[in-house]
């Protein structure tokens, strides 16, 4: 028989034990699974509701079932989901009162709660709701990983391809809309092509940590958990920014709050901090991200946030026993035709791997590979080039951008240099573009000029009659608009000598 340690509220039946009664300490309970159960794999909990996989590919659940979120009938009990019987579930999320599964074939199945669209599935009645359905607009992807905040999920395909749906009070869908929520995945153009590695959901807030370590957040900012150093929410994925000089490897968000690991092992904290849970011996809010002091010369190896607290793994001793390789390979350096060996060089946690044999970072930027002009980590995937540089894709797509005008990313889309920024089309040509005298939109393409206006090809056309003009075709100003030559010479001769007067007088004073 499995054995799992609980402790915590149990009011909804959620800790597997027939009372109501807290556990206020770990306590040792016994589990009744099938007996082909070996093992357990996983373990999501929610405020009121638990969800298991185990090692054949079932998935059990207890707690709260107000709304079918345990996908079973025995209401407080451990029971499994036989709806997923035919299914090998390789992952499990609970929501606030709504649950996610992630099947080995890649599919994900919803149940619970909808009345955000947080199930994906559309408008389903209430006793739909209740029973594991695929999530139908997923059933074209292979889907990798998925996550969820209290009333909202996400999901991250095999092709890099992230999707949001559910609630979206605070934007924390990402996909730039104003709708309280949306029923249907949405794929979040606007960070298509960045190499995702993990997806994170808080309460109302969400991250994605791409392939080179940054960070990008939306949704509720209300207490700083997207560490942008205001309190503002965004609707659209917006850098972390005084984390990209780190190497995040992990995130894990709470309610409120957020921490990253990262690859030396460092613990940053940032959000709601009333409960003490930012660990800086102190209830304050952080709207950076704040290192844990007290987490200094220890190797940190996993960390966990609940909605108000957070758990870290570590391993004591030496910091750096995890990266502490010696390498045989022979670096040289040429100074006026002298040659020095370095042997057996200590590699801490800059080290570089290629083509199978290890080097410092020194020696690896040596050998050819582009540095990121805003990280200065070598570039190993792809590599865009732009202002004189070289540029991970996910960095490109914000740090060039320092007007900071609309904070989204270039990629799929054209972007204009100049004096040394990069900006998106549509705030180039506010700031030093040409906008057309008669529809009032952006110049595209060629542009015709004349008494300090500009006209798109199409739109040049004569004041009076709207004839149709060219860069070949005779025209005159009057009021400051062209007029073709045939409407011109309709013009009264005492007015034709005054406009002629008039034009003469203003070239004088050009001349002089």
């Amino acid at each position: 028989m499995i054995s799992a340690f609980c402790w915590g509220s149990a009011d909804h039946g959620q800790l597997f034990t027939e009372n109501d009664e807290p556990i206020l300490s770990p306590k040792e309970v016994k589990l009744n699974f099938d007996q082909e159960v070996k093992d357990i794999v996983e373990i999501s909990c929610s405020e009121g509701h638990t969800l298991i996989v185990t090692s054949n590919g079932s998935c059990y659940a207890c707690g709260c079932n107000d709304y079918g979120q345990i996908g079973h009938d025995s209401a407080n009990k451990l029971g499994k989901v036989s709806s997923l019987n035919n299914q090998k579930v390789m992952s499990v999320v609970a929501g606030s009162q709504h649950s996610l599964a992630l099947t080995e074939a890649g599919e994900v199945f919803s149940w619970g709660d909808n009345s955000c669209g947080q199930l994906g599935r559309g408008k389903v009645d209430e006793n739909q709701a209740k029973q594991p359905k695929v999530i139908k607009t997923l059933v074209t992807y292979h889907i990798i990983q998925i996550c969820s905040g209290n009333n909202h999920s996400l999901a991250l395909s095999n092709d890099g391809i992230v999707f949001s749906w559910g609630a979206n009070n605070y934007g924390q869908l990402g996909t730039g809309s104003s709708s309280q929520h949306m029923d249907i995945p949405q794929p979040l153009l606007s960070i298509r092509g960045i190499p995702v590695s993990q997806i994170i959901a808080g309460g109302n807030h969400c991250f994605i940590l791409s392939m080179s370590g940054a960070l990008f957040g939306w949704g509720r900012n209300s207490f700083g958990q997207l560490g942008v150093n205001d309190e503002n929410d965004r609707n659209h994925p917006t850098q972390c920014k005084s984390l990209r000089q780190q190497r995040t490897v992990f995130v894990s968000c709470g309610e409120d709050h957020t921490c990253t690991l990262t690859q030396e092992g460092g613990v940053f904290t940032f959000g709601c901090g009333s409960h003490g849970q930012l660990g800086h011996d102190n209830t304050n809010n952080e709207i950076l991200p704040r290192r844990v002091m007290d987490m200094m010369g220890t190797v940190v190896t996993q960390i966990a946030c609940g909605s108000y607290r957070i758990h870290i793994n570590s391993n004591k001793g030496n910091c750096m026993s995890s990266l502490l390789i010696l390498t045989k390979n022979l670096l040289f350096e040429k100074i006026d035709m002298i040659y020095f060996i370095l042997v057996e060089i200590e590699l801490d946690a800059n080290g570089r791997e290629k083509g199978g044999e290890l080097f410092c970072l020194r020696c690896h930027d040596k050998m050819g590979i582009p540095i990121c002009g805003a990280c200065r980590r070598p570039i190993e995937e792809r590599v865009v080039h732009a202002l004189g540089k070289a540029w991970h894709v996910d960095d490109f797509a914000y740090y060039t951008q320092t007007n900071n005008m609309c904070e989204r990313p270039f990629f799929g889309t054209r972007h204009y240099e100049k004096k040394g920024l990069a900006y998106c089309e549509t705030h180039y040509h506010q700031l030093f573009g040409n906008i057309c005298f008669v529809c009032n939109n952006v110049v595209q393409g060629d542009v015709f000029s004349a008494f300090n206006k500009a006209w798109c090809v199409s739109h040049f056309c004569c004041s009076i009659c709207d004839r149709k003009m060219s860069q070949k075709t005779k025209f005159f100003e009057f009021d400051l608009k062209p007029v073709c030559r045939v409407c011109h010479e309709k013009f009264p001769g005492e007015l034709k000598k005054r406009l002629k007067k008039y034009h003469d007088d203003l070239a004088k004073k050009g001349q002089s």
